[in-house]
């Protein structure tokens, strides 16, 4: 996977960096997605979610306790039957996880994780510089293509 070929392929795809709250904003108008407790998450779920705390404190070097992570159901209807149709158990449930402090916005749908990253876009600086930033996000659409 080259640089240049990305590039070329990819970079008039790329969108405008938001924030995690401007993304399920947008989101909630696509799909139906509601707020829920980390207490509604089902064992499954739960154990999807458990290394995030673990994970993020040692990336972040924060304590995880301080961490506020927001949960999301996105609802299995009409809307959201791509993603549902992707998942492994089709009893599973669909969710979505930010937390506000370092932007981080993550799901339990492998390609609903992938479409938040795209969609969520990436700051000008990275792209103007071409960084290793630029080159990650590019690969999402590669990835999103293969799904």
């Amino acid at each position: 996977m080259s640089k240049n070929r990305l590039i070329q392929e990819y970079m008039s795809e790329v969108r405008p960096f938001q924030t995690v709250d401007q993304l399920i904003k947008n989101y909630k108008n696509k799909m139906d997605i509601i707020d829920i407790k980390e207490s509604d998450l089902s064992k499954f779920e739960e154990f999807h979610f458990k290394f995030l705390r673990l994970n993020y404190e040692h990336k972040y070097n924060i304590d995880p306790m301080e961490v506020h992570f927001q949960f999301f159901l996105v609802q299995k209807n009409e809307k959201s039957k791509p993603y549902y149709d992707l998942m492994e158990n089709e009893l599973e449930r669909i969710i979505v996880v930010i937390e506000q402090r370092v932007n981080l916005v993550m799901s339990n749908s492998r390609e609903l994780s992938l479409d938040l990253k795209i969609e969520r876009g990436i700051e000008a600086q990275y792209v103007e510089k071409e960084t290793i930033e630029l080159l990650e996000y590019l690969v999402s659409f590669d990835l999103r293509k293969q799904l």
